[in-house]
């Protein structure tokens, strides 16, 4: 071989093993990015979860509201049409 491919030779390897380096230092800090966002995906499930048991307590709190209500509104009628007189129903 001659001399002046062993150097080209010589600055392609070097090139390589440097573009080695940096590429397994980008593989590094992208695995830990991902590593957080898994934890962070994680969290944002449980608060999900959680978010969603509270929004099914409130549903079952609202239609027990709404129950009462209408029992409350039944009453109220009665008691307006005893006082009043509107004997109709």
């Amino acid at each position: 071989m001659s001399e002046e491919r062993l150097r080209r030779i010589e600055i392609l390897l070097e090139t390589c093993a440097k573009t080695t380096v940096a590429n397994q230092a980008e593989i590094k800090e992208v695995r830990q990015q991902v590593s957080e966002l898994t934890i962070q995906i994680g969290s944002l499930s449980e608060m999900f979860v959680e978010s969603v048991g509270i929004m099914r307590t409130m549903q079952s709190d609202i239609k027990t509201m709404q129950s009462d209500i209408k029992g409350l509104q039944t009453e109220n009628k009665r008691i307006l049409d005893y006082l009043f007189g509107d004997n109709q129903n």
